[in-house]
C-alpha cells in the first residue's frame, strides 16, 4: 500500500467518525427534547393536582356553619326544653316551666359552632346516616326573631374509632368529620343547660343552718344522718350544737353543693319519702327552706330535692348527699387525720 492509499483510507475513517459523532449528538439533542418536554409536562401535572388539594384543603378548612349565630333568639334541644334570647343573657323553659339556667355554657357552645371547621367530607348519601350516628332528629334547631330556621344540627358517632372526633350534619346531606366538643350535647334536653346548683346566693354566706329529721330512718345505715344538727354564730365563731365549728370550709361546701339535674315530672315524688328538712339563713337575710326524699326503693340510691317554692325538684345520690351535709361524720373524720397527723408529727421528732 503506497502513501496515497494510507491517505484516503485515513480520509475515509475520519469522515466516519464526524459522522458517527454527528449522530451521537443529534441522539443527544433529542434525549435532551424529550427529558425537557417530560419534565413540562410533569410540572403541569403536579400543578394541577396541588390546585386541587389547595380548593379541598380550602373547602375543608371553611366553616361548618355560615349562618350568623348572633341573630339566634330561639334554641329548641333534642329532647325536652327550650333556650330563649332574654335581652343580653338566655332563659330555659320546659313547656311554661322557667328553669334556671347556666348561661355561660349556652354562650360556649354558640361560639364553638361559630368556630366549627368542615375538616373531613365523609358522606353526602343519606342512606348512611344511621350508620354514623345522624338520628333522624336534630340535636339543636335554632331560630331567628321571626321564628324563621337559621340551621339545624345533627350529631353522630365518635368518628373513625377515634374518641377525639364525631360527625356533624347540619341542614343539608354532607356529613363532616370534626371534633368531638359535641358528643355532650347528643341527646340532649333542658338538663344540659340547667344551672343544677342547689343554691343561687353567691355574695352570701350561711348564717345558720338548721337539719332535721322528718321521718327517722327504719334501719341504720352508714350512708344516712341519725341526729338533728344546728349550724349557728356565736361572738364570730360558728357552732355546731354547742362546739366549735373549725373546719368552716365544710359550710361553703354545702354552699357550692351541685346536683346531678331537674327533675320536672311532680308525679315520680310518689316513689319517695320526705327524710329531711333543712333551713338555711344567710347573712343578707334570705333563707332557703329544702325538703330532701329518700326513694323506697332501697336499691335505688336518687334523692329528691325540693327547695322553698320550686315546682320542680333536683335530683342528686345518697353518696353526694351524706358526703356533704353529714357534717357530724365529716368533723369526726377531720378531727381523726388530724390527730394521726399530729402523732405522725411527734414520732419523727
Amino acid at each position: 500500500m503506497d502513501l496515497l492509499d494510507l491517505q484516503k483510507n485515513e480520509k475515509s475513517t475520519n469522515e466516519g467518525e464526524l459522522m458517527n459523532n454527528k449522530y451521537t449528538l443529534l441522539g443527544i439533542k433529542e434525549n435532551i427534547k424529550i427529558v425537557i418536554i417530560i419534565i413540562l409536562i410533569s410540572t403541569f401535572l403536579l400543578g394541577i393536582i396541588f390546585s386541587k388539594q389547595n380548593q379541598v384543603t380550602r373547602l375543608l378548612e371553611e366553616k361548618l356553619f355560615t349562618i350568623d349565630f348572633k341573630k339566634t333568639a330561639k334554641i329548641e334541644t333534642a329532647l325536652e326544653g327550650t333556650i330563649i334570647k332574654a335581652g343580653t343573657g338566655w332563659e330555659l323553659k320546659y313547656n311554661d316551666i322557667k328553669l334556671p339556667i347556666d348561661e355561660q355554657r349556652v354562650n360556649s357552645m354558640i361560639q364553638n359552632l361559630e368556630k366549627l371547621q368542615k375538616n373531613k367530607l365523609v358522606s353526602r348519601n343519606p342512606k348512611k346516616h344511621k350508620e354514623l350516628g345522624i338520628n333522624e332528629n336534630p340535636a339543636f334547631k335554632f331560630y331567628d326573631e321571626q321564628n324563621n330556621l337559621l340551621t339545624e344540627i345533627f350529631i353522630g358517632n365518635p368518628g373513625e374509632g377515634d374518641s377525639r372526633l364525631s360527625y356533624i350534619k347540619g341542614s343539608d346531606e354532607n356529613v363532616y368529620l370534626t371534633n368531638n366538643i359535641f358528643l355532650s350535647y347528643k341527646g340532649n334536653s333542658y338538663n344540659t343547660f340547667a344551672d343544677t346548683k342547689l343554691f343561687n346566693e353567691n355574695n352570701s354566706k350561711i348564717e345558720s343552718l338548721s337539719f332535721k329529721i322528718a321521718n327517722k330512718s327504719k334501719k341504720s345505715e352508714e350512708n344516712s344522718i341519725q341526729n338533728d344538727y344546728q349550724v349557728y354564730i356565736k361572738d364570730g365563731l360558728y357552732f355546731i350544737n354547742q362546739k366549735v365549728l373549725k373546719q368552716e370550709k365544710l359550710l361553703q361546701i354545702i354552699q357550692e353543693f351541685t346536683t346531678d339535674g331537674l327533675e320536672i315530672d311532680q308525679s315520680k315524688i310518689n316513689n319517695y319519702n320526705l327524710q329531711y328538712n333543712i333551713e338555711i339563713q344567710w347573712d343578707n337575710k334570705s333563707i332557703s327552706n329544702i325538703d330532701v326524699y329518700i326513694n323506697k326503693d332501697e336499691k335505688n340510691k336518687d334523692i329528691l330535692m325540693k327547695r322553698d317554692n320550686d315546682i320542680y325538684y333536683y335530683i342528686t345520690n345518697r353518696w353526694s348527699f351524706f358526703d356533704v351535709f353529714n357534717l357530724e361524720k365529716k368533723i369526726e373524720q377531720k378531727d381523726k387525720e388530724s390527730t394521726e397527723d399530729h402523732l405522725e408529727h411527734n414520732d419523727h421528732n
